[in-house]
């Protein structure tokens, strides 16, 4: 299953690698400062940067167990964001659900900074391209927000995925969800958590596309050998990782692995993400070699019941793998047993 995300930038023209670095620097200050009073501003006023249903989900047991997923996700959205009301009065009036004078002057609130949110994170995407000359914790700082931001992209597609579950495009400012689930669900509730959990591999997949540079990929390499970043962001970083394979970046990408609990809806999506770069991306032999391992490394963390399995462990899992073309056959469903 996929929800499939576009995120559309603000029409303007590509920025060229800048002709005087020392004018360039402080433009990517300003752009990345101002997307952290976004990021911040939205935080206080409409949800929490805590609020993420799926960080404490567990990856998908069995069909047979499957109320053991539903409830508790459930009961997370339902909990809701800091100022739940507020955004059920946004999401109302934008769909045409209602209008009323108090809801309008909401909505206009919202929709500024909703639309600066969107228009700096592209921008500060788009400055990261041109980030060759630029100095090493200023690319950490930048690296670090715009992962954030990704981050609030997610929310928002689970505070709309009621609406995404109903229909094939939902557009938000300036995000597309486009819903591309062949779903035969008819329990509405089911339909709607169906959304939700496939919207962090559709995210992480724009966000690769947009933003795993190879000039970032030491930067990714810092946070995956770092125990910094948690949850969604930790997998976005781990995703841009193991695209831009910076030297040594195995070693990191392991390590977030290793970060992350044997259990946890997180290290499903990892899985995914390893399989996307396997079948889909262009590898060495040795690159390729490298991912099998990851995803070896994963399933033995899932099937042997070990957080942390040795190295005897995952060369016996990669072996018996191989035998049954584990990796030609999968591609490494996040909602997947």
């Amino acid at each position: 299953m996929f929800v499939v995300l576009l995120v559309m930038a603000p029409s303007s023209q590509e920025l060229e690698p800048p002709a005087n670095p020392g004018r360039f620097k402080p433009l990517v200050k300003d752009i990345i400062l101002k997307l952290e009073q976004a990021l911040l501003e939205f935080n206080q006023k409409y949800v929490s940067e805590q609020f993420d249903p799926l960080a404490d989900m567990a990856w998908r047991p069995q069909k047979d167990d499957e109320e053991q997923l539903w409830k508790p996700l459930a009961k997370r959205l339902v909990a809701g964001p800091r100022n739940a009301k507020e955004l059920d009065e946004i999401k109302s009036s934008y769909f045409g659900e209602k209008r009323a004078s108090k809801q309008h002057i909401v909505v206009q609130q919202f929709d500024q900074m909703e639309r600066q949110l969107v228009a700096l994170h592209s921008a500060a995407c788009e400055v990261m391209r041109c980030s060759d000359n630029l100095p090493g914790d200023l690319k950490l700082q930048a690296v670090k927000i715009i992962l954030s931001a990704y981050f609030r992209v997610l929310q928002v597609g689970i505070l709309l995925s009621s609406s995404i579950a109903e229909k094939p495009v939902v557009q938000w400012y300036n995000l597309h969800f486009v819903n591309q689930i062949k779903d035969t669900e008819t329990d509405k509730e089911k339909r709607v958590l169906n959304v939700v959990v496939s919207l962090p591999a559709a995210i992480m997949r724009k966000g690769t596309e947009e933003f795993g540079s190879k000039k970032l990929g030491e930067v990714f390499k810092l946070l995956g050998n770092s125990t910094e970043l948690h949850g969604f962001v930790r997998v976005l970083n781990f995703a841009c990782l193991i695209r831009s394979k910076p030297k040594d970046w195995f070693k990191a990408a392991s390590h977030a692995i290793a970060s992350t609990g044997r259990n946890e809806f997180y290290l499903a999506t990892m899985l995914s993400v390893a399989f996307k770069q396997f079948n889909e991306e262009v590898n060495t032999t040795s690159e390729r070699e490298e991912i099998k391992r990851l995803i070896a490394v994963i399933k033995a963390k899932r099937d042997l019941g070990k957080q942390n399995p040795g190295s005897k462990d995952i060369n016996d899992f990669t072996k018996r793998l191989d035998k049954i073309n584990f990796f030609e056959k999968n591609t490494g469903d996040s909602g997947g047993s």
